[in-house]
């Protein structure tokens, strides 16, 4: 392993052990940075490529539940496209792995997917059947990969001052004081986590 293009290595003070990274990140990051690399080659530890894995995990779980979600639609082209464009990866998928384990490459398959799904998405063109398609994939190939829905059962439970800020968030909106909604946004972000207004009220989600 290397931490910042340096070798670790305790004499020069960049050691870390991996309860120490749990202490502070989920095990999915270091699972998730693991995989990044080929198991022949070393892994590159830095904030950087931690944070970048974070935003990476981020934006898969909004994905994942965008499409746990998604309201049933008629199937279409587009459907069609879509599963056309997931056995396609699922093909590239298996290849990578067959090749010497391969796991960059088979995460490179596996996100591209993921962009093309959240461009349907945001079109609103994504298909009930599709998304159905793409989650058994997904879930196919994290019982190799275990870092997609790994650990998500377990729900983390949400603080009490987050609990609260958020109800009282909720009573200025409904008083229409925008002003003062936005405040308390901001000192819920401050603490770690973000609130998302939804048709039945909001959902509260950690940074």
């Amino acid at each position: 392993m290397a931490v910042s293009g340096e070798k670790m290595s305790k004499s020069l003070g960049n050691f870390i052990t991996i309860r120490d990274f749990l202490r502070t990140h989920s095990p999915r990051v270091l699972r998730l940075m693991v995989l990044k690399s080929h198991y022949r080659s070393p892994i590159d530890y830095s904030e950087n490529a931690i944070r970048q894995t974070e935003q990476e995990l981020r934006r898969l779980d909004e994905f994942t539940e965008k499409l746990a979600k998604l309201k049933s639609r008629k199937d279409g082209v587009q459907a069609n496209l879509m599963k056309i464009q997931i056995a396609k990866t699922k093909g590239a998928f298996d290849a990578a792995m067959e090749d010497d384990f391969n796991t960059p490459k088979a995460l490179a398959a596996i996100f591209a997917l993921v962009h093309r799904g959240n461009s349907l998405l945001a079109k609103n063109e994504m298909r009930t059947a599709a998304a159905k398609e793409m989650r058994e994939f997904l879930a196919e190939t994290d019982g190799f990969l275990q870092f997609i829905f790994w650990g998500k059962q377990r729900k983390e439970k949400i603080p009490e001052e987050i609990l609260r800020l958020a109800k009282e968030r909720g009573k200025y909106r409904r008083r229409k004081d925008w002003q003062k909604a936005d405040e308390i946004r901001k000192q819920i972000s401050v603490l770690g986590y973000r609130i998302e207004d939804t048709a039945g009220g909001h959902e509260i989600k950690k940074n």
